[in-house]
Formats: structure tokens, sequence, C-alpha cells
């Protein structure tokens, strides 16, 4: 089209049609991508060394260049590519600098003196009035300089670096600051010697220390105590620092006396810009947004999910609309859609549109910060506007697979991530059966379409539009829900409907958020502050409605690695075989020609039996895949003391399948447990809980049961006699309380002497607390702590709780016998473990204790028989119960 041309069509109101998507037959990107994964793949599984893929990749360049460049030799190409991409992920994951400081890490704490610059906004914790995690990220969000660190759950130090938090009753104030920082020098005797790495910082403040005034760019000397993150410690656990720029961080713990500032960074710094950019845009959410949600557009804007409670996390995961909430193109979709609009209107010119929607994918980038998801949108916005600022096809293919080589560039561990594989494989799916294959009318259609009435239309407009948005809905929801169910164990097909309900309301929000931000000090601020807060408000009551209906969502079992590894295989399969919507590709029509009206093919007999084929793979992987979801049977019980810091969670596992958990809790947090248990289920391949045991009102025992309750099937909540009866005057017992009606869940109170057998051969026998309790003043306390004695083939596990003082004298005067003991109060001296272990004559104690006070047993603590186990040191201790014995 020449120029006068272009001007006369737009002088004239006629539209003017964009390019279209291209989708060629010859991907060379997206070919170079699959090499690459291909070589990364092969680097993780294969454990091959660095000389053996740098020898590959160097025989494979000698032969392609021997061979003369040609097209003959591009196999040896994507070979020599797939060699460095493997070698280029060795490095990233295996290979340590010598001056890293993780090189010198390991997991025994050891003193250092360092100097590092903070790179992140600190945050701060207290412990006053706070027992949740959740409570405290919200209480940290908006005091001071808290409010506009962007940090998700991997940056936040390893959650056994924080088990001295708030004690459950009482206790002096404790206070934290978190940062994360750039290490630059480490002192080695007298000398000073450069260093790098990245570490996550711990300062604890005494009572007379003030908040410590930091920013990012401000270099800190710290005497503290250097350790690398603790490794897995329980079945079917997996390293959340394993990928990405927290594999190989370290953590650093001090106190406020010993950390000094070495140098401020500049007012004009960009990173403190930055930060002080984000305070203000968190700020200005919490104050304006009207309704209660300011939490809620923080996490939508800035990505800030860490900010809601667990209830909250709970409905929008199990309503299928979590991806609402995280960072993705659709947030710099709806950001560059406005940009877009006021072209194709004419507002804007074509190039003046193509710079400014680039500007704004960047500056959310930068914004927010550089995560997969956005840096995946934002190069495909600057690929789109470079494409319409040249005049050219859009091949989507080619530009997809550029930003996954470009993110693979920058960090080569970020193709295991899991965020960035649901990104990229929703973003594929929308572009390969997004849109439905379609017709244009014939004219008799169209003369029909112009008689028909206007509501007729419209019906007719909306009701197509809304089976195109449930039909891209399903598409992505059956292409990601392999991968969700690996990584998360959870299906929510009530995400379908949902997520074409609640994304206009999505976006409306986001635009009245973005206003809000962007008015923030004058007179339409709190109108558009209001404005965002309704909106948020039935998108979070859409959200609660989803996951309260039935059939809504549903726990599984996770499959195989394997499984979802093949799902996407059969995916790409498909993709490469049907054939695209005709706006995917360059036809008559595409190119404003009329298309011929026979439109009927003939499939050819290659590409039937490859349908036939790919039905059978596909029929095979789903019989895989509900084989996976069959309970695994043993002739034998296990207990399973999982290794959760200071805390005690045990689960005991029946013959028959079924699943006992006694107590769920420990010190500073409930979430390290939590995602111990469901790992520990999903290895059994475990979905529901038959019944759960608390032992007593303490927090390290039971502060994980809220989140519990919204994420894993509970069938009953058994108690002592004395425990949740709406007496309590704590924060944490009385949500617990709210929690347990909100889910519904039947409680059973437990008394001594009781007997429940689940099984004809399994016994879970009372031993104490009796119906009066023990402790008769202050209510359910350790005295009351509710002890079982799980017994099955004659052979006994006693489990105690914290049960000390006269429940613990109780106990010794019942002649009672046990081969395992878990001893009482974490190990503690003064529960007289040795006395116990002596009366129940038991050959094993177990300790479930954390690594800031590890327990140091002593042999007097002990009987001559006894073996002693601690989870501190050995991590999950499981005790098997079969025809053999006790193992």
């Amino acid at each position: 089209m020449s120029g006068a041309t272009h001007h006369q069509r737009r002088a004239s109101g006629e539209s003017i049609p964009s390019a279209p998507p291209v989708l060629a037959t010859y991907h060379p990107m997206a070919i170079l991508l699959a090499s690459v994964a291909a070589g990364a793949f092969a680097d993780r599984i294969g454990g091959l060394t660095w000389q053996q893929e740098a020898a590959g990749a160097t025989a494979c360049g000698i032969v392609w260049i021997a061979r003369g460049r040609n097209a003959k030799s591009c196999a040896w190409l994507l070979a020599l590519t797939a060699c460095t991409a493997a070698f280029a992920h060795h490095a990233a994951w295996q290979l340590t600098p010598g001056d890293d400081l993780h090189a010198a890490a390991t997991e025994t704490p050891a003193p250092v003196i360092v100097v590092v610059r903070v790179i992140s906004t600190p945050r701060r914790w207290s412990s006053r009035a706070l027992t949740t995690p959740d409570e405290h990220q919200q209480a940290n969000t908006f005091d001071h300089a808290g409010a506009n660190n962007r940090t998700d759950d991997r940056n936040v130090p390893s959650n056994d670096h924080k088990r001295l938090h708030a004690p459950s009753r009482g206790g002096r104030l404790k206070r934290r600051v978190y940062c994360d920082a750039q290490v630059r020098q480490v002192r080695d005797g007298q000398d000073w010697r450069t260093a790098r790495g990245r570490a996550s910082v711990t300062v604890t403040l005494d009572d007379e220390d003030a908040w410590p005034e930091w920013a990012p760019g401000d270099e800190l000397r710290l005497h503290a105590e250097l350790r690398r993150h603790p490794s897995p410690a329980n079945p079917g656990d997996w390293d959340p620092y394993s990928s990405g720029a927290t594999r190989r961080q370290v953590l650093l713990r001090a106190r406020a006396r010993a950390v000094s500032v070495v140098h401020r960074a500049n007012w004009w710094s960009p990173r403190r810009q930055l930060a002080a950019a984000r305070s203000h845009v968190a700020e200005s959410l919490r104050r304006l947004v009207t309704r209660d949600q300011g939490r809620l557009a923080i996490a939508l804007l800035l990505g800030r999910r860490e900010l809601l409670s667990a209830t909250e996390r709970a409905q929008f995961i199990q309503s299928g609309t979590s991806h609402l909430l995280a960072l993705s193109g659709l947030h710099v979709g709806l950001l560059v859609s406005v940009v877009w609009a006021a072209g194709r209107v004419g507002w804007l010119g074509r190039h003046v549109t193509c710079g400014v929607a680039s500007f704004a994918a960047i500056a959310y980038l930068v914004l927010a910060g550089p995560r997969a998801s956005l840096v995946r949108a934002t190069l495909l916005v600057i690929a789109i506007a470079w494409t319409r600022w040249i005049g050219r096809p859009r091949a989507v293919w080619n530009t997809l697979a550029g930003a996954a080589l470009v993110l693979f560039a920058w960090d080569p561990t970020q193709l295991f991530d899991t965020g960035a594989q649901l990104s990229f494989v929703a973003v594929a799916a929308l572009c390969r059966w997004g849109t439905a294959p379609s017709c244009p009318p014939s004219p008799l259609q169209r003369l029909a379409l112009r008689a028909a009435p206007l509501w007729l239309r419209a019906i007719g407009s909306l009701s197509r539009l809304a089976w195109q948005w449930l039909r891209v809905s399903a598409v992505v929801w059956m292409i990601t829900a392999p991968i969700a169910a690996w990584r998360f164990g959870l299906l929510a097909p009530v995400g379908i409907v949902l997520n074409p309900l609640v994304g206009p309301l999505v976006a409306i929000a986001l635009y009245g958020v973005l206003m809000t931000a962007f008015t923030a000090g004058t007179a339409i601020g709190p109108w558009c502050g209001a404005w965002a807060g309704a909106t948020l408000q039935q998108v979070q009551r859409v959200a609660a409605w989803g996951q309260l209906l039935p059939g809504g969502h549903f726990h599984v079992a996770s499959p195989p690695a394997a499984w979802a590894a093949a799902g996407c295989l059969l995916w790409i399969g498909w993709a490469s075989l049907k054939p695209g919507h005709p706006a995917m590709r360059s036809t008559p029509a595409s190119r404003g020609h009329p298309a011929p009206q026979d439109r009927t093919q003939r499939a050819s007999p290659g590409g039937t039996a490859s349908r036939r084929l790919l039905t059978a793979a596909t029929a095979w992987w789903l019989l895989w895949g509900i084989a996976a979801q069959l309970p695994q049977r043993t002739d034998g019980l296990t207990v399973t003391v999982l290794s959760v810091g200071h805390g005690v969670c045990v689960v005991v596992r029946t013959p028959e399948g079924r699943v006992v958990v006694y107590d769920a809790g420990r010190l500073g947090g409930g979430g390290p447990v939590v995602k111990a248990l469901r790992q520990c289920l999903a290895s059994h391949r475990d979905v529901a809980i038959e019944r759960l045991f608390l032992s007593h009102e303490d927090t390290d025992h039971y502060n994980a049961v809220e989140s519990l309750l919204g994420m894993t099937p509970v069938r009953q909540l058994a108690v002592g006699p004395r425990m949740l009866l709406g007496e309590s005057a704590e924060p944490s017992v009385r949500r617990l309380e709210q929690s347990v009606r909100d889910s519904r869940t039947p409680l059973v109170r437990c008394r001594a002497g009781e007997v429940w057998r689940p099984e004809p051969d399994v016994a879970f026998e009372v031993l104490h607390p009796p119906e009066t309790g023990t402790h008769i003043a202050g209510g359910a306390d350790n005295a009351d702590s509710l002890v079982l004695r799980v017994v099955y083939r004659g052979r006994a596990v006693l489990l105690t709780g914290d049960v000390e003082g006269e429940g613990l004298a109780r106990l010794l005067r019942q002649p009672v016998r046990a081969d395992v003991l878990l001893a009482p109060h974490h190990g503690s001296p003064h529960s007289f473990p040795e006395q116990l272990a002596n009366h129940v004559r038991a050959k094993w104690m177990i300790s479930s204790s954390g690594h800031i006070r590890p327990f140091h047993w002593r042999p007097s603590h002990t009987n001559r028989d006894s073996r002693v186990l601690q989870t501190a040191r050995d991590g999950a201790v499981q005790v098997r119960i079969d025809r053999s014995g006790l193992t």
C-alpha cells in the first residue's frame, strides 16, 4: 500500500488491517530453541561433565566447518548449539567460581566477617502479636522501608534460618530485618580479599536497637554466621533453591550490634530510586484502594502474592485463577492494549504507537522486576512493535522462540522453572489454538445479518465472544494441567468457566490500580482507589465462590515428571500436525484477496497415520496418568517424623494407604510444614488425610493447620478434651477455630482410654489427657498434650507432644511399652526423656528439633539399649513395621 493510499483510507475512516501473524512453514528460531532445550535437558538429566560438553561442541564445530557450512550440514550446527547450551547450563548449574562465598559455605553455621552491598529494600519483621507468617508479611509490608521490597518466596531467607521467632505465649519482643545483598569482600585472617556471590541477610535487633535505615546500594560490614540453604531432608522434597539466582545464595545471620555501614549509596543511585518508586506505588495503593483491598492491589500490580493471607491465596489457587495474580503477559498485554487502541482509532501514529507500547512494557518490567513471564511478554511486545514499525507480518513462533532464547541466555536454569514453563506453554497454546478457524460469511449470510434486529445481533456477538473466551480458557487449562498436576498436585477445572468471567473484572481492576498509582496525590486519586477497591472485591468474591463450588477443584497425587514431559511432547506433536487458523498463516484472504470457496482438502495418508499414532499415544498417556493416581499399598505401617525444624509433624501411613498426621507446626511459621507434608503425601500418591491429631495449643504444633485445611482434604480433626473450646485469647487459636469452621472439618475430641482403629490391625490408643485434663487453671497446655500410642503387629510407637509436669508424671504411672519414642518437648531435658525412655523401654528415640537450638544428647539421657536420632542432624526419620519386624 502506498503512502497516499494509506492516508486516504485513514482520512475516510476506513479501518486499516494490521499485518497478520504468520505461521510460516520454516521456523528457524523454534528449531534453534529445540536444540538448546535438548542440550540443557541432557546436562540436567544425563550428568555430563563440562569437559565432555566442551569436547562435543568442539567436534561438532569442526565437522560443521569441514562440511562447508551449508544446508546439508545443519544437523552438525544444531548439535554444536546443543553442546554449547549444555555447557552454558552446566556452568550456571554446577560450576562455582573460586572467589564465590558459596564455595566456602556449608550447612553448619560458621563465623565470617564480610562486606556486602544491599540490593533489595530491607524488610522488617516483629513478633509482637504476630503468630503466622502471613501476618508477619502483612505487618512488614508497609512498615517504613518494607513497603517497596519486591520479593518472592525463594528470596526470603531459609525458613530454618528463622527458628527463633516469637514464642506462642507472651515473651519479649523479637525483631528482624531481612534483605538480599551482593558479597563484596571477605576477611581472611588480617587481610581482606575480594569475593562475590549473593547472600540473604538476617539481622536480629535487641530491645534497645533502633530500626536500621538501610537502602539499596548501601555497603555493610557484618560479623555474621555463614551457611548454605539446607538440603532437602524429607520424602519427596525438592530443592526450591535449585534454580535461578538463589541457587548459589548463602545465608548470613548477624546481630544488629555486629553490623556497621561502610558506605552510603548516592541518592541518585538507580537502585535507590527504583526502590523509592516501588515504595511510593505500594504506599499509595495501601492508602487509596478502598474496601481493604490494598494488599490485593499490590499483589496484582507488583506480584507480591506473599502479602495475601493463606486463606486468600487458597481461594485463588483452588478456583483456578491464581495465574491472574502472577505477573505475566496478561498484565503487560492489558497495559499495552491501551496504547494499541489509541493507535487504531488514529490518536497516535504507527511509529509513535510502537514506541510508546515498547516503552510502557519496559517501564513495567523495570518497576515489577525481571521475572521470566514479564521478560517474555516484554520481548514479544518489542518484537511485535518492531514488525509493525517496518511493516512486516508477525512471525509468532519465531518471536516466541526468540524470547525463550533470550531468557535462556539471561539465566540457563530458568528453562526448568515452573513459572517460566507455564508462561511459555500457555502463550504457545494461545498462539496455536487460541482462535477457532472460521470462514467469511457468504453474501446471503451478511444480508440476513443486516436485516436482523439490533438486540439479536448483539446477543449473537456476545455469545460468539463468550464461546471464544471459553474455548481459549479450556485450551490453556488442558495444556497447562499436566505441569500443574506434577508440580502442585491440584487440578481446578472450575477455572475454565471462572477465567472468562473474572478476566474482564481483573482487567478493569488493573486499570483502576494503575490509575490509582498515577493519580496519587491528586483529587481523583481516591475516586480511582474506590474504583479499584470495588472491582477487586468482586474478583475476590468470584474466587471464593469458585473455591466452594462442589467438584470445582480436586487434589491429585503428583504424577512422575516423565509423565508431564510426555504430555508436553504430545502437545508439540499435535501442534505440528494440525493446521492452524487461516489468519495464522499467509493466505490470499489474509492479503485482502477473495478466498476460494472450495475449502475441502483431502487428508494425506501420512497425515492420517500421524493422527492415529498421536491418538494412540495420547490414550496411553492418559492411562499412565490414571495409573499414577492409584494409591501405593504395602504390607506394613510407616511412621515418618518430618524434619521441620523446631516443631512436630508425624505422618503415619497404614497398610491400606490411609494417612494419619500427628501435629503440623513449627516455630517461625507453618509454611515449610505444609510444603514438607504435601510433598511427603505426593511421594506416596496420597491425596487426603484421614485424621489429623493436634496435641496441644502451642503454635509450633499447629500453625500449619490453617493453610493445610485450605489446600489438602482433611476428613477429621482430633484434639484433646480441653482444646479448641472457643475460650482461648490467642489470636492464632481463634483463627484456627475459624478455619476449622470455614472448612467444615468434623472435630473429634479424644480422651484417655479411647482407641481408634482406622483398620483392623492398626490401633491409635489415647493415653493422655483425661476428660478433666491436668492443667486445670490455664486450660490446655504442655501438661495436657495428647499422647498417642500407635500399635501394629505387636510393635508400638509413642507420640508424646510436649507432655511434661503432671501430665508426664501421670504417663509414668501407666504400664506403657513402646519400641519407638518421640522425645517429649523436642528432646528438652525438662521433659525427662531418660526416665520416659527407661519406663517404656524404647529401642529408638527420635527428637524433632531445630538447627538453631540443636539438642545434644548425653549418655545419661537414654537407656543403654536406645538409639537416638535427631531430625536436625539426620533429616526425616522413617520407622517401618511389617512382617519382618521394625526397621
